[in-house]
């Protein structure tokens, strides 16, 4: 399966207290492609198993949480990709 979709916005967060500051607006564009194949349970104890890659974050955006107090010095994690195996039991 391959999945791709329209990115996840975040808006700016312009109303805030008077001691806070304002959040700027991000994209969190995603995409996978994964493949799932059936298994004998009698042989391999898992009835199926799906492999793939993940990316997160792929535009790269500075995403901060407009929730934290700390928002002006920590970003939260950058572009990822991951490859993952996933075993069904």
């Amino acid at each position: 399966m391959v999945r791709a979709g329209d990115p996840a916005p975040a808006f700016a967060h312009t109303e805030v207290a008077p001691l806070e500051t304002v959040t700027p607006g991000w994209n969190d564009r995603r995409a996978e492609i994964n493949r799932t194949a059936p298994l004998d349970p009698a042989v391999f104890g898992a009835s199926e198993i799906t492999f793939g890659l993940q990316g997160r974050d792929l535009l790269d955006d500075r995403i901060r949480n407009s929730a934290s107090g700390k928002k002006d010095e920590i970003l939260l994690p950058g572009r990822s990709v991951r490859l993952f195996l996933k075993a069904r039991f």
